[in-house]
C-alpha cells in the first residue's frame, strides 16, 4: 500500500474570497469565504463569514461570526462562537457552542456544551451533554449525564440517560410567574433513566430508578423502582412504583 503523501499547504482566504475544496494543513478564512467542495484539514478556523459547500473533515474546527457547512462535519473539536449552520450529521468528541447552532442531521459525540441555543434535526448522542439555554432535538437525546438549565423553551422527543438533571435559572423563575412557565420548561415524549430530577417539565412518561419531580411539571405517569418524590407545585396524573 503507497503511503499518503504529508500535506504541507495551506489555504488561506482574506476579504472576500473563494477556493476548492480538497486537502490542506491548515485551512484560514478571515472575512468572507467559500469553498466549494469536500475539505480535509488539520485544523480549520474561520472568523467572518464561512460557507463550504460539501463535507468537512478537520482535527478542530473553530468558527467564529457565522459559519456553514452543506455536508456532514467530523472533528476531534467543534467550536462555534457565533451562528454555525451545518446541514447533514456532526461526529465530533467535543462540541462547544456560544451562540446558535443549528444541525440537520444527527450529532454524535463524547461531551457536548451548549451555552445558547442548538437545533438538532435527528438523534443526539454524548456521553455528557450539558446546554445551558435552550434546544431543539427531532429524535433521542441520550448520553449518560444530562444536565439542563433552562433559560428558554427545550424539546426532543425522548431522552434518556443514567443521570438526568433539569433546572430552570433562578433568575427566570421570577420571569415565568409574570409571563408564563411555558416559556422556560422542557417538553418530551418520554423521559428515562437511572436517576432523574426535573423542574419545569411536561412529559408523557417519566420512567426511572430513584425520580424527584420539582416544582412546575406535569407528568402523565411515573414509573419508579426504588423512590419517588414530586413537589406539591407539580401535577402527575399516574404514578406506578415498577
Amino acid at each position: 500500500m503507497e503511503a499518503q503523501p504529508i500535506v504541507t499547504n495551506d489555504l488561506s482566504i482574506a476579504g472576500s474570497g473563494s477556493a476548492d475544496g480538497g486537502r490542506y494543513r491548515n485551512a484560514r478564512i478571515n472575512g468572507n469565504g467559500r469553498i466549494d467542495g469536500d475539505l480535509e484539514c488539520r485544523s480549520f478556523k474561520s472568523a467572518g463569514h464561512s460557507h463550504v459547500y460539501g463535507n468537512l473533515a478537520a482535527l478542530e474546527v473553530i468558527v467564529r461570526g457565522s459559519g456553514s457547512v452543506s455536508g456532514n462535519v467530523r472533528s476531534e473539536l467543534l467550536s462555534v462562537s457565533g451562528n454555525g449552520e451545518i446541514r447533514g450529521d456532526v461526529a465530533a468528541g467535543q462540541v462547544k457552542v456560544n451562540g446558535s447552532a443549528g444541525i440537520g442531521g444527527s450529532l454524535t459525540t463524547d461531551t457536548a456544551v451548549i451555552r445558547g441555543s442548538v437545533q438538532i434535526g435527528g438523534d443526539c448522542e454524548a456521553e455528557k451533554f450539558e446546554a445551558y439555554g435552550n434546544f431543539e432535538v427531532g429524535g433521542l437525546l441520550n448520553a449518560g449525564l444530562i444536565d439542563i438549565r433552562l433559560f428558554g423553551p427545550c424539546r426532543a422527543r425522548e431522552i434518556g440517560g443514567e443521570s438526568i438533571q433539569v433546572r430552570k435559572n433562578g433568575f427566570l423563575n421570577s420571569l415565568a410567574s409574570l409571563f408564563g412557565s411555558k416559556l422556560t420548561s422542557l417538553e418530551a415524549g418520554i423521559i428515562e433513566g437511572d436517576v432523574i430530577y426535573l423542574e419545569h417539565t411536561s412529559a408523557s412518561v417519566v420512567r426511572g430508578r430513584d425520580v424527584k419531580i420539582g416544582p412546575g411539571c406535569e407528568i402523565g405517569r411515573v414509573e419508579y423502582s426504588n423512590s419517588l418524590y414530586v413537589d406539591n407545585h407539580s401535577a402527575v396524573a399516574e404514578r406506578q412504583q415498577l
